[in-house]
Order: structure tokens, then sequence, then C-alpha cells
């Protein structure tokens, strides 16, 4: 019923393309689908700083702000939802580029489902599973397994990002779930120190970095980690620290340089693209990394480009050069 709402107020303004950035889950995605439902392009910023909201509006893309426009939307009756072609619906990410200026990757609704297909036969959940997560819903791994995989297996998720231990140990107290998932990053299981606060997980997923090995035997319980990128979408899956398993619907290959190529219907391409990654193939469908080969680094899942450190590095009137 929001969304109806949301959506038909949203069909009545011009603009074609909205920034999304809420912190609420439930907001985020009454937003999210009401956008598409609207036939608007839905873009998910990496951030909402100064300058990346100028340099959005710049390319007249605003910031969508549905609390600032709730008396109109509450004047909308909830209908039905009217066709839409969600295969082709737009969402946008930014993320890092190799120039350090964010990199605007264009993806489909429809590829983002068929994704979604693949992890409810991989991680099949009960009915009545709660998802707690530590990362944000707006980048591609909080969105997908916070909101959309929960979504498609009729489970709910928890509205608040916990982003410390104590935040955690308070949402889980408060909702007691008979069964829970927890959604997070190698930063905040490297810092957990409590295996009788993780054990009370059917699963724990982690991704956007390396996870540290330590980390399975610290919280002595097993580590799901995502191996994917924003442009890609997930490539593997394993139980850290085993080898990488890659997705059903993956295909990959490695060239001369040892580079990870991966193919797959749910990336922005459909063509065969690489990931800057180095890696060695293994029997039955799955590979090891080696490292990556390009000028991007990643500190606790934030992709820092070395490029875009060494510029203003070299413009230091102290500075000759810089490496």
């Amino acid at each position: 019923q929001a969304v109806s709402q949301h959506a038909q107020h949203l069909s009545t303004l011009p603009a074609t393309s909205w920034a999304l950035w809420c912190d609420d889950s439930y907001t985020f995605a009454v937003d999210f689908f009401a956008l598409l439902l609207a036939g608007k392009t839905v873009v998910l910023p990496p951030n909402r700083i100064d300058a990346t909201v100028a340099s959005l509006a710049a390319l007249d893309i605003h910031y969508w702000d549905s609390g600032a426009h709730s008396a109109a939307i509450q004047g909308h009756s909830p209908s039905a939802w009217p066709e839409v072609d969600w295969q082709q619906a737009a969402v946008v990410f930014y993320t890092s580029g190799s120039t350090g200026t964010p990199k605007r990757i264009d993806r489909t609704f429809g590829q983002l489902q068929c994704e979604i297909e693949v992890l409810h036969a991989l991680f099949p959940w009960p009915t009545h599973t709660t998802v707690f997560a530590t990362v944000s819903h707006q980048h591609l791994f909080g969105l997908c397994y916070k909101i959309l995989l929960p979504m498609q297996q009729g489970c709910a998720f928890v509205n608040e990002q916990c982003q410390y231990p104590e935040d955690l140990a308070r949402v889980y107290q408060e909702y007691q779930p008979n069964d829970a998932v927890l959604i997070s990053s190698p930063a905040f299981l490297s810092r957990w120190q409590e295996p009788q606060a993780a054990s009370h997980y059917l699963q724990v997923f982690s991704s956007g970095g390396p996870l540290p090995a330590t980390v399975p035997t610290q919280l002595q319980r097993d580590i799901v980690e995502i191996f994917g990128s924003s442009e890609s979408g997930g490539i593997a899956w394993r139980h850290a620290p085993q080898a990488w398993q890659v997705f059903p619907n993956v295909r990959i290959r490695v060239d001369e340089a040892q580079q990870l190529w991966l193919q797959t219907e749910h990336a922005h391409t459909p063509e065969w693209m690489s990931t800057g990654d180095a890696a060695r193939l293994l029997p039955e469908h799955s590979f090891e990394l080696l490292g990556r080969l390009d000028r991007m680094v990643k500190l606790e899942e934030k992709r820092l480009s070395l490029d875009a450190i060494e510029v203003p590095l070299r413009a230091h009137e102290h500075i000759d050069d810089a490496h």
C-alpha cells in the first residue's frame, strides 16, 4: 500500500532519475520500489557528502526525501500496482573508479532478481527468519542480502543498521527471533569477540573485503563469505577459508596474466568482464584468489584508488613525486 501511494505521487513529478539515500531499511525499500513502479531510475550514490550531492545535482539528479512529500503522498489512495517491465527497470550504482572519480554502473532490477533467485536456491531460510545487518542497504551486498533476499523468501528484516556489537545485542534482545541471519563485514566480524552471541544466528554472511582467517575460529562458527562487485554482482561463495565456489549461473576463466574473467546474466553486461583479481582455477568449478592486479586497494570494505591518493600528494608544494 505504501509503495502504491509513493509511486502515485512520484508519477506526478517530472524528474526521471532520483538519488536514494535513507538510513531506515523499510523506508528505503518502499522508496526503492515506488521509484521503479513510477518508471523512475533509482540512483544509489556512494554517500551523501556535499561533493557527491553537488556532482549529482549537476546531472539533474537530486536526492529523494519522501518525508518532505509525506502530505502529498498520504493524499493518494492505495491501489493495485500498474504493469511495469521489472526486467528493464533501471538501478544505477556508483562505486570507485580507477581514476578515483565515482564510476557509474547501470544495472536493471531484472539482473538483481536473477541473482536473488540463485541466492534463494543456495541459501534457503525458514519462513519466520529475521535478518539483521551491520552493513548498509545502500550498496549491492546489503541491498541484495538484507532487503531483496528476505523479501524473496517471505522473511523479515530489521530496519536499523547495527554498526557496533552493542547495537546488535540490543536489537537482537528487542526482537528475540526464533531464527536469525546476520549480514555483516570483515571489519565488524574481526572486532566481534562474542562467540556466544554469534551462535544465535543460523548463518553469518560476510562480504566487502577479505575475511581474516582468524575470524571463524575467534567466533567459533562457520562464516559464509561472498565474493563479487557492484559491476558483476555475486561471483562466488565459500565457507571461509575454503576454496571459492562459483555461483551456478556464473562462468569463469583465467587469462595468461592469471586474471579472473566472468560471464553471468546478473552482471551489468552480458559480455565477459575482468575482475582485476588474479586467480588459480581449481576442480569442481572453484578457484583460489591470488590478490589484486589493478590500482585499487581495499581497506575495511572501502575501495580506495591509489591514483586518487597520489594526484593530490603530487600537487603539494613539498612533494615532487609519490607512489
